[in-house]
């Protein structure tokens, strides 16, 4: 599904290939908060608000926050929306 300005929405259908796209598959297992920030597109003091939050499920290894792609893929489509009924992500 497209929104208005044509671009495609995370929670859509037609994302589907996206989650299982050779871009996804540059990306190890285990990912770090900086490299979801790149796949989401957001700056990585989002991504940490989005762990702190329990927004997007992580693993914690001491101090440090460890997402299994599972967890972001899970997030992705999901299209998390606090109370918006609209089907993208932020």
């Amino acid at each position: 599904m497209n929104d208005e300005a044509g671009m495609m929405c995370i929670g859509s259908p037609a994302n589907e290939g996206f989650m299982n796209s050779r871009y996804m598959n540059d990306y190890p297992d285990v990912l770090k908060p900086e490299e979801c920030a790149n796949v989401l597109a957001i700056g990585r003091n989002s991504v940490y608000q989005l762990l702190k939050q329990g927004e997007l499920r992580s693993i914690r290894i001491g101090k440090q926050y460890r997402i299994p792609k599972a967890y972001l893929q899970n997030f992705l489509k999901m299209g998390y929306n606090k109370g918006n009924t609209e089907d993208s992500v932020f």
